[in-house]
């Protein structure tokens, strides 16, 4: 476990040696690796956003955030919504659930 002065466990990807760790603190985290920015106390590591349907992450900020999503997904306020969801869903559904009635 890392100290409290440098509470975050992360992989260097700056050196050239293989599978090293350093203790940083938070603003250090993208420095050492730019794919895990984030420190999460709760884990005691640094990490990347967990943004479901997100393709890239927002390294500009160190909260779960998204700057680009996968394809079917729509970019809002740092989230992905699917892109297909709504209210017609609910009608499908209901359609559905009449035609297994009806072939039952």
């Amino acid at each position: 476990r890392c100290p409290a002065e440098c509470p975050f466990f992360a992989q260097n990807r700056v050196d050239d040696d293989f599978c090293t760790f350093v203790c940083v603190k938070e603003e250090e985290c993208a420095k050492m690796n730019p794919a895990t920015q984030i420190g999460d106390e709760r884990l005691g590591v640094c990490r990347s956003c967990v943004v479901d349907g997100c393709k890239v992450c927002d390294a500009t900020v160190t909260e779960d955030r998204c700057a680009e999503c996968e394809p079917g997904f729509i970019l809002k306020d740092g989230k992905c919504s699917f892109k297909y969801a709504g209210a017609w869903m609910t009608y499908v559904g209901y359609f559905l659930i009449g035609v297994v009635v009806l072939v039952v």
